[in-house]
């Protein structure tokens, strides 16, 4: 199981699971948030930030 999980966080790091984020919303503009996402899916993901980690996007 180790090498398993090994295996599969070498390959999220490696870019295997790559994702668009389209934007990033801060927590108090998080009620918007899906509408944006839903008005134009193919652009990317929304994320909701509560602005205490920087989300490297």
């Amino acid at each position: 199981m180790l090498l398993l999980t090994r295996d599969v966080t070498s390959n999220l790091r490696g870019g295997f699971a790559e994702t668009k984020v389209a934007r990033v919303a801060a927590l108090q503009d998080a009620v918007d948030a899906p509408g944006l996402y839903a008005a134009d899916m193919s652009a990317g993901k929304t994320l909701i930030s509560t602005g205490a980690f920087d989300l490297g996007v």
